[in-house]
């Protein structure tokens, strides 16, 4: 685990921080249900206190390891568009605003890095499937054990139900992926432990390749977060 506790005057001179491409907070996806096979990730509405047209801070603390990474299938669709099926072997990591000692909080840092290589688990080794897509067609047969995936351009796809992850996303983009996993972030570990550690804002990269991918940054105080339920 790499774990930088930089001072704010000392992030200037921090190669990992100043080469770093910001995204703007946005917000999440509005819940709505897209089925009950138990196969889908829960959807998660965390962060709702995001400063419209504000970048994220400078973070000083950074957590990143060898361990966070999953290889998956997907592919983006989008209308008239769609990408071959590929893979990639993703890289995660978090920054975060503070990390104070002391309090109540049981929270440590390697919590949070055992929280990051879940999240990996969960998706190392499955087609990512975007259950909000408008473009795809997706049908469950529950005899075969098989999501039948009909795309825009007439394309079939059968593909082995349990090889599948359901995400509760339009697409399978870097940037939607980030999103995603930051909402999953903020809801394991518990926003009343953040604030007692002094952790205001968390922002949470993923890397397609070394030179490609997206970051999602977004305050986790003051949200209210959904429910655990299913899709």
């Amino acid at each position: 685990l790499e774990y930088l506790n930089q001072v704010s005057s000392d992030t200037g001179s921090s190669d990992t921080m100043s080469k770093r491409q910001r995204l703007g907070p946005r917000a999440m996806m509005p819940y709505k249900t897209c089925c009950t096979q138990g196969r889908c990730l829960m959807p998660v509405g965390a962060a709702a206190g995001s400063l419209d047209g504000h970048d994220s801070p400078q973070l000083p603390v950074h957590l990143a390891s060898e361990d966070f990474i999953f290889s998956c299938a997907h592919f983006v669709a989008f209308r008239g568009f769609r990408e071959r099926l590929h893979g990639h072997n993703y890289t995660l990591e978090a920054w975060l605003d503070n990390f104070e000692g002391g309090g109540n909080s049981d929270l440590a840092v390697t919590d949070i890095a055992h929280v990051l290589r879940k999240l990996c688990g969960e998706l190392n080794e499955h087609f990512l499937v975007p259950a909000r897509s408008d473009v795809l067609k997706l049908h469950i047969a529950d005899a075969e054990g098989q999501l039948h995936i009909t795309c825009e351009d007439g394309t079939l796809l059968e593909v082995p139900l349990a090889d599948c992850i359901l995400l509760p996303v339009a697409h399978s983009t870097a940037e939607e992926i980030a999103e995603y996993l930051h909402g999953r972030l903020v809801l394991e570990l518990g926003q009343a432990s953040l604030a007692e550690r002094s952790i205001r804002w968390i922002d949470v990269q993923i890397k397609e390749n070394p030179t490609q991918g997206a970051v999602f940054g977004k305050s986790v105080q003051g949200a209210s977060l959904r429910s655990a339920a299913k899709l």
